[in-house]
């Protein structure tokens, strides 16, 4: 609540409660209430005409907001606070509906209680008297605002009614819908397809210094209490309410990657809050992601504070590995499949096992270590396949791990070719489907890789075969699977299924959100 705080001499926020504590207001008929300066509410027995009708102050019965009673009533005679000399400009005064209050001085007298303009208060939202200076209001066209109220973030540029041809890429609005109900703060980029982004369901919300800071604060300590050690997603986009953000944690090394124009223009303010949050030694920012060309912002790669290594350490599952940050793949490492090779690692136990897409060897290099036969890694970057084997070194497990530089399609079919079996199959693959466009395309690409994944399969052994596009439903993959099965002439049984780690959490009305997919079979 804004008020003028009498010793401060300045507009201050006030809470309510106290502010009817500390004021004397005028009364009924214009005078001053008698006492040490609580409000006393005039009783509608005595002043039966005060606003028409009597019912007094208090919170209103449909919305349940401080204020007047009584829709479309008027004020009784004598009841608009007097202005105590001609000098005095006169004070504006609501009639009828709920409204909030505000303290106005008259002159250099007491301070009276005036109702606050409509820019000034939030309306649906009265545990918002903190709120800052009022954003552009964008509105949505009719029954465009369902999904919005289902939770999802995203708001698409066909279903906004307000032009946005005057706001400028990263500026941040409050979303109303067609009824003028406020359906939150937003991000705002005139130039792309996904025009609004949801980050708070309040109005008027700045994205700060402080408001990063109590965000990031709020993810850290839910990867606090799931992760031994300080390796993991610090912050994922709109699953912790920070859409087109992305932070990974490499003990007190970070890297950033903005994917929005209101990320992009605030990466200042986003490493500020990192460096009060944590002993930074070292940020890097990795804009090499291609949806920034769907935002119109380049792609770059720099050091924006401290010291950062060209090669990092890290520890997922009590397994040392060694991942690439400058000039690497993404952020570096995929934190996202921690869970799925804890679990391939089971089903490799004691079995030969080709790990391919293999990257640094995070699926092969910790199934060698839970116990598997043999491992076999496959990658086509012959950089990727020396992180192998130091990572392979670091476990002791070279005399068990065989790295080969190839492209993963050629040697299955080799393999095949030469009647090579092995007892798990490991596959993780890039994303084939990176937009709707290829859809097509990408779903052909998955059934022959898993086709011939299969035909390298034994009798009885396991495939763990995952996708990471997220135009690619579950139930599509799942069908794609079963589709390969076909083509390779095996049976299958899921035993289970994966997607990313607690360290990506999704939100319930985002499906897009939930993008990872891993099937684990077994090959008959």
């Amino acid at each position: 609540m804004v008020g003028f705080h009498p010793r401060k001499g300045r507009d201050v926020r006030l809470d309510l409660v106290a502010a009817f504590a500390c004021f004397r207001v005028p009364g009924p008929a214009g005078g001053r209430t008698q006492g040490t300066g609580r409000l006393r509410l005039p009783h509608r027995r005595k002043n039966p005409r005060f606003l028409g009708t009597g019912r007094g102050v208090g919170p209103s019965a449909r919305t349940g907001r401080l204020g007047w009673r009584g829709g479309g009533a008027r004020w009784g005679r004598g009841d608009p606070p007097r202005r105590h000399h001609a000098s005095c400009p006169p004070q504006r005064h609501r009639t009828g509906g709920s409204s909030l209050w505000r303290v106005s001085r008259c002159c250099d007298r007491r301070p009276t209680l005036v109702p606050l303009a409509v820019s000034d208060r939030n309306h649906d939202f009265p545990h918002s008297l903190r709120g800052s200076m009022p954003h552009c209001v964008v509105v949505l066209k009719k029954n465009e605002e369902r999904r919005a109220l289902a939770g999802h973030p995203w708001v698409f540029s066909n279903e906004i009614e307000t032009s946005l041809k005057e706001l400028s890429p990263g500026a941040l609005v409050t979303v109303r819908s067609s009824q003028g109900k406020v359906l939150g703060s937003a991000t705002c980029n005139p130039h792309s397809l996904i025009a609004l982004r949801f980050f708070d369901r309040r109005p008027n919300i700045e994205l700060d210094t402080t408001q990063f800071q109590t965000r990031i604060r709020r993810a850290y300590e839910l990867r606090h209490r799931l992760f031994p050690d300080p390796y993991y997603r610090l912050v994922f986009a709109e699953g912790d309410e920070l859409p087109g953000l992305v932070i990974d944690r490499y003990g007190e090394v970070f890297v950033i990657q903005c994917h929005t124009a209101a990320m992009d223009a605030r990466e200042g303010q986003i490493i500020e809050a990192l460096k009060l949050l944590f002993p930074v030694e070292g940020i890097l920012v990795k804009n090499t992601a291609q949806v920034r060309e769907l935002e119109q912002l380049p792609r770059e790669e720099r050091i924006a504070f401290g010291h950062v290594p060209e090669v990092v350490d890290l520890i997922e599952n009590g397994v040392g590995l060694r991942t690439r940050l400058i000039g690497g793949q993404k952020t570096g490492y995929f934190y996202d499949h921690r869970e799925n090779r804890a679990r391939a690692a089971l089903l490799a136990r004691g079995r030969k096992t080709i790990d391919l897409f293999a990257y640094v060897g995070s699926f092969g290099i910790q199934a060698a270590v839970r116990g598997a036969a043999h491992v076999t890694l496959v990658d086509a970057s012959r950089e990727a396949c020396d992180l192998i084997e130091d990572n392979a070194r670091i476990n002791t497990v070279s005399d068990r791990v065989e790295v080969v530089a190839e492209d993963a399609f050629a040697y299955l079919e080799r393999c095949r070719d030469e009647g090579r079996k092995f007892g798990t199959v490991l596959v993780d693959p890039p994303a084939f489907i990176k937009n709707r466009k290829n859809m097509k395309e990408g779903i052909e690409g998955y059934r022959r890789l898993n086709r011939l994944a299969m035909q390298v399969v034994e009798e009885d052994g396991f495939l763990v075969t995952s996708s990471c596009s997220y135009h690619m439903d579950p139930q599509t993959f799942r069908r794609t699977v079963q589709a390969a099965a076909r083509d390779a002439h095996r049976r299958l049984q899921i035993l289970g299924q994966g997607h990313q780690g607690p360290d990506h959490p999704t939100l319930p009305a985002m499906s897009e959100g939930d993008y990872l997919k891993t099937l684990f079979c077994r090959v008959l």
